[in-house]
């Protein structure tokens, strides 16, 4: 079985038109170790994107790590700023992630806005439960971490 993507938008928006969005993903084959999927998540954003930066925060009790990050394609006045939570599978085998992810024009948000939006943004995607991308993809009844 590959990976796996749920992704859920706002009413009146699609998966391809979207300005915020949140998606579970499944890695089956990505190993046990959430901190190394969220770094090397950050070196593929600076390989796509040299100017781009991501910020690492571990939780050292559950192994669960957030990656943050703002990116845009070369010559855009959009951006994409991400949260995502990487956590171990259900079975202990692979992983799940959450993901929010929010579109913006460059000129909508000051740096004091955007400062804003990335606190809130990964201090919620901290406290949100990643048992229902678990549960999702299968495997709530397995051991988890």
């Amino acid at each position: 079985m590959g990976n796996g993507v749920a992704e859920f938008t706002l009413p009146c928006e699609t998966v391809n038109d979207w300005t915020k969005l949140f998606a579970f993903h499944s890695y089956p084959e990505a190993g046990d170790n959430p901190g190394l999927a969220a770094a090397t998540l950050g070196k593929v954003v600076k390989e796509v994107n040299k100017d781009a930066n991501f910020a690492l925060t571990e939780d050292a009790k559950t192994g669960e790590t957030i990656i943050d990050f703002l990116t845009w394609a070369p010559d855009s006045d959009v951006m994409e700023f991400n949260v995502f939570k990487y956590a171990r599978a259900a079975n202990g085998s692979g992983l799940v992630a959450l993901q929010y992810a929010q579109r913006f024009k460059a000129d909508d948000l000051d740096v004091a806005d955007f400062r804003a939006l990335r606190q809130h943004s990964v201090e919620e995607m901290a406290r949100t439960d990643v048992g229902p991308a678990r549960d999702y993809f299968g495997g709530s009844d397995a051991k988890s971490q």
